[in-house]
């Protein structure tokens, strides 16, 4: 069974403390859900969570999803929040009968107030879940805690505790709105003209930086924004996005534990684009 994942944290960016933390609003709230959802008030802000049940696949495994719906004006946080805000967080221990989850994440938005960049949703957050049973034969019990940030002018956590029970062959649910989502997800940019992707890491330990160079046969969006991910223990913080002689270049700072060797089949780049465009994906990043 999936255990504990990272728990909630705030990122902040430039000295400015966007979280507004109210150790409350991390206590356990109220009831269980049901498959209608869970109305989660977190002061001003309000926003509902709830698991949509979606259908099953060929292989054995559930197409789900989780939705936030958001009030007007305010928004949540892509798994990247960008140089503040904070990232949402899953929790799927009291589930039953379930081996793994698997999370979708349709392309975000890039919001830029006051100064500082962010990533993440408006209106709505829909990620597409691909569920796998230990027993297909047996329900799921879906249990999941979702820590998570809901942002106006400001930034402060929320929590819902939502659960849904799926028995073997029921019927679709939500299945417009998860296709929908994943195709949102961001593509592989070898098939948006990618030509070639290059790293250069630079320094030791909590003193590195990376640049990556990302060559394209035509650029494929306008106001390109790259962010960084990578294995368990590296960290990058904002990269500083901009063209140059044809290609798109991001730098930033980067850490990683003093000797430790970086994988880079694991890097993962994923480029945005500040006036909403397409979003592409370049999974791993070998050395220039």
């Amino acid at each position: 069974m999936p255990g504990r994942k990272n728990r909630s944290k705030c990122v902040f960016g430039r000295g400015l403390q966007i979280c507004a933390v109210a150790l409350a609003l991390l206590a356990p709230d109220g009831r269980e859900a049901t498959a209608e959802g869970f109305f989660v008030d977190t002061g001003p802000a309000k926003s509902e969570a709830r698991l949509v049940s979606g259908w099953a696949a060929s292989d054995g495994t559930r197409i789900a999803a989780l939705r936030v719906d958001l009030a007007e004006g305010w928004k949540t946080y892509w798994r990247n929040p960008g140089e503040a805000g904070i990232p949402p967080t899953f929790d799927w221990s009291g589930s039953e009968n379930l081996a793994a989850v698997k999370i979708a994440w349709p392309a975000p938005i890039v919001f830029d107030s006051y100064g500082v960049r962010t990533i993440g949703y408006e209106h709505e957050m829909m990620l597409p879940l691909q569920v796998t049973p230990d027993d297909p034969t047996r329900p799921v019990r879906l249990s999941l805690a979702l820590f998570y940030g809901v942002c106006d002018d400001i930034c402060i956590p929320a929590r819902a505790d939502i659960a849904l029970n799926i028995e073997p062959g029921a019927p679709a649910e939500g299945e417009a709105e998860i296709r929908a989502a994943l195709e949102a997800t961001p593509a592989p940019a070898s098939g948006a003209g990618l030509k070639a992707a290059h790293c250069a890491i630079e320094g030791v330990g909590e003193a590195q930086r990376l640049t990556a160079r990302l060559a394209f046969a035509a650029a494929p969006v306008h106001a390109p924004l790259v962010v960084a991910e990578g294995p368990e223990g590296v960290w990058f913080g904002p990269l500083e996005t901009r063209l140059e002689k044809g290609e798109i270049v991001a730098t930033g700072e980067m850490r990683a534990a003093p000797g430790e060797w970086i994988d880079r089949s694991a890097l993962r780049l994923t480029l945005l684009d500040r006036a909403e465009g397409p979003a592409l994906t370049v999974a791993g990043c070998p050395a220039s």
